[in-house]
Protein backbone atom coordinates (compact mmCIF):
# COMPACT_ATOMS: atom_id res chain seq x y z
CA UNK A 1 0.00 0.00 0.00
CA UNK A 2 2.72 2.50 0.51
CA UNK A 3 4.61 1.89 -2.30
CA UNK A 4 1.87 2.23 -4.39
CA UNK A 5 1.01 5.53 -2.45
CA UNK A 6 4.39 6.44 -3.25
CA UNK A 7 4.25 5.92 -6.98
CA UNK A 8 0.65 8.22 -7.18
CA UNK A 9 2.24 11.28 -6.38
CA UNK A 10 0.45 11.31 -3.03
CA UNK A 11 1.18 14.03 -1.02
CA UNK A 12 1.84 13.84 3.04
CA UNK A 13 -1.46 16.13 3.53
CA UNK A 14 -3.53 13.69 1.75
CA UNK A 15 -1.79 11.05 4.22
CA UNK A 16 -2.94 12.49 7.24
CA UNK A 17 -6.47 13.43 5.41
CA UNK A 18 -6.81 9.82 5.74
CA UNK A 19 -5.25 9.26 8.99
CA UNK A 20 -7.70 11.79 10.18
CA UNK A 21 -10.78 9.49 9.12
CA UNK A 22 -8.71 5.62 9.87
CA UNK A 23 -7.49 6.22 13.17
CA UNK A 24 -10.08 7.79 15.22
CA UNK A 25 -12.26 4.71 13.97
CA UNK A 26 -9.72 2.79 15.87
CA UNK A 27 -10.27 4.82 18.79
CA UNK A 28 -13.78 4.42 19.35
CA UNK A 29 -13.49 0.60 18.60
CA UNK A 30 -10.14 0.56 21.09
CA UNK A 31 -11.74 2.47 23.70
CA UNK A 32 -14.88 0.00 23.70
CA UNK A 33 -12.75 -2.62 24.47
CA UNK A 34 -9.98 -1.88 26.36
CA UNK A 35 -8.51 -3.03 29.57
CA UNK A 36 -7.17 -1.27 32.85
CA UNK A 37 -3.85 -2.98 31.57
CA UNK A 38 -4.21 -0.75 27.52
CA UNK A 39 -4.98 2.32 29.40
CA UNK A 40 -2.17 1.90 32.29
CA UNK A 41 0.12 1.58 28.97
CA UNK A 42 -0.54 4.31 27.29
CA UNK A 43 -0.66 6.47 30.89
CA UNK A 44 3.26 5.07 30.99
CA UNK A 45 3.61 6.14 27.74
CA UNK A 46 2.58 9.81 28.31
CA UNK A 47 4.74 9.44 31.11
CA UNK A 48 8.10 8.95 28.90
CA UNK A 49 6.69 11.88 26.64
CA UNK A 50 6.63 13.94 30.20
CA UNK A 51 9.98 13.43 30.21
CA UNK A 52 11.43 14.34 27.07
CA UNK A 53 9.27 17.45 26.87
CA UNK A 54 10.50 18.30 30.41
CA UNK A 55 13.72 16.79 30.81
CA UNK A 56 15.13 15.77 27.43
CA UNK A 57 14.89 19.13 25.73
CA UNK A 58 18.87 19.71 25.02
CA UNK A 59 19.54 16.23 23.84
CA UNK A 60 19.97 16.13 20.24
CA UNK A 61 17.99 12.73 20.37
CA UNK A 62 14.71 14.23 22.16
CA UNK A 63 12.77 14.76 18.45
CA UNK A 64 13.62 11.50 17.25
CA UNK A 65 12.76 10.14 20.75
CA UNK A 66 9.16 12.06 20.81
CA UNK A 67 8.72 10.74 16.81
CA UNK A 68 9.19 7.29 18.90
CA UNK A 69 6.61 7.77 21.46
CA UNK A 70 3.69 9.07 20.06
CA UNK A 71 4.02 6.49 17.49
CA UNK A 72 4.60 3.89 20.12
CA UNK A 73 1.08 5.58 21.90
CA UNK A 74 -0.79 5.33 18.61
CA UNK A 75 0.33 2.60 17.48
CA UNK A 76 -0.82 0.68 20.86
CA UNK A 77 -4.38 2.03 19.84
CA UNK A 78 -4.74 1.09 16.46
CA UNK A 79 -3.23 -2.45 16.66
CA UNK A 80 -5.28 -3.40 19.57
CA UNK A 81 -8.52 -1.65 17.85
CA UNK A 82 -9.50 -5.26 17.04
CA UNK A 83 -9.94 -4.73 12.83
CA UNK A 84 -7.18 -5.71 10.97
CA UNK A 85 -8.01 -4.02 8.03
CA UNK A 86 -8.44 -0.87 9.69
CA UNK A 87 -5.17 -1.38 11.74
CA UNK A 88 -3.06 -2.02 9.05
CA UNK A 89 -3.85 1.03 7.00
CA UNK A 90 -3.85 3.21 10.01
CA UNK A 91 0.23 1.78 10.60
CA UNK A 92 0.68 2.36 6.93
CA UNK A 93 -0.46 5.82 6.94
CA UNK A 94 1.03 6.16 10.42
CA UNK A 95 4.52 5.27 9.28
CA UNK A 96 4.14 7.39 6.45
CA UNK A 97 3.29 10.93 8.57
CA UNK A 98 6.01 9.51 11.42
CA UNK A 99 8.50 9.70 8.64
CA UNK A 100 7.86 12.73 7.88
CA UNK A 101 7.83 14.48 11.27
CA UNK A 102 10.90 13.10 11.93
CA UNK A 103 12.47 14.86 8.77
CA UNK A 104 10.42 17.89 10.12
CA UNK A 105 11.50 17.84 13.69
CA UNK A 106 15.52 17.03 12.61
CA UNK A 107 15.54 20.29 10.65
CA UNK A 108 13.85 22.69 13.63
CA UNK A 109 12.85 20.79 16.43
CA UNK A 110 14.08 24.26 18.32
CA UNK A 111 11.82 26.59 16.67
CA UNK A 112 10.50 28.63 19.06
CA UNK A 113 6.93 27.47 19.88
CA UNK A 114 7.97 23.83 18.97
CA UNK A 115 8.33 22.35 22.26
CA UNK A 116 4.92 24.50 23.80
CA UNK A 117 2.95 22.54 21.01
CA UNK A 118 4.87 18.95 22.11
CA UNK A 119 3.51 19.71 25.67
CA UNK A 120 -0.25 20.41 23.98
CA UNK A 121 -0.22 17.55 22.36
CA UNK A 122 0.47 15.49 25.57
CA UNK A 123 -2.12 17.37 27.44
CA UNK A 124 -4.29 15.81 24.34
CA UNK A 125 -3.01 12.54 24.86
CA UNK A 126 -4.05 13.02 28.76
CA UNK A 127 -7.32 13.95 27.79
CA UNK A 128 -7.82 10.74 25.51
CA UNK A 129 -6.55 8.50 27.72
CA UNK A 130 -8.80 10.07 30.54
CA UNK A 131 -12.30 10.14 27.70
CA UNK A 132 -11.45 6.21 27.07
CA UNK A 133 -11.51 5.17 30.94
CA UNK A 134 -15.25 6.08 30.58
CA UNK A 135 -15.65 4.14 28.08
CA UNK A 136 -17.24 6.55 26.23
CA UNK A 137 -16.26 5.44 22.32
CA UNK A 138 -17.80 8.59 20.47
CA UNK A 139 -16.20 11.00 22.67
CA UNK A 140 -12.77 9.44 22.70
CA UNK A 141 -13.38 9.00 18.75
CA UNK A 142 -14.14 13.08 18.23
CA UNK A 143 -11.28 14.05 20.82
CA UNK A 144 -8.76 12.41 18.75
CA UNK A 145 -10.19 13.63 15.41
CA UNK A 146 -9.56 17.09 16.50
CA UNK A 147 -6.25 16.30 17.55
CA UNK A 148 -5.21 15.11 14.73
CA UNK A 149 -7.08 17.96 13.19
CA UNK A 150 -4.36 20.17 15.08
CA UNK A 151 -1.71 18.45 14.87
CA UNK A 152 -1.64 18.99 11.27
CA UNK A 153 -1.17 22.89 11.42
CA UNK A 154 2.13 22.24 13.63
CA UNK A 155 3.30 19.28 11.21
CA UNK A 156 1.98 20.46 7.64
CA UNK A 157 2.25 24.50 7.94
CA UNK A 158 4.05 26.91 5.55
CA UNK A 159 3.08 23.79 2.61
CA UNK A 160 5.26 21.41 3.92
CA UNK A 161 2.18 18.33 3.39
CA UNK A 162 2.25 19.31 -0.06
CA UNK A 163 5.09 17.79 -0.95
CA UNK A 164 4.93 13.75 -2.44
CA UNK A 165 5.54 10.92 -0.09
CA UNK A 166 8.17 9.52 -2.45
CA UNK A 167 10.56 12.37 -1.43
CA UNK A 168 10.73 11.07 1.67
CA UNK A 169 11.99 7.71 0.97
CA UNK A 170 13.82 8.43 -2.52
Amino acid sequence: MGLILQMSGTTVDEIHAARIIFEPACVRIFTERCTDDDLDELRACIEQMRDVTEKDLDSDKAPELWAELTGRFQSAITDRCGNKALSVQAGVLRDIVRTHQRHTLARGARRKGTWPAFRRNLRSYEKLVDIMATGDGTAAEEHWATHLRSIAKILFGQGAGRAPIVDLFG
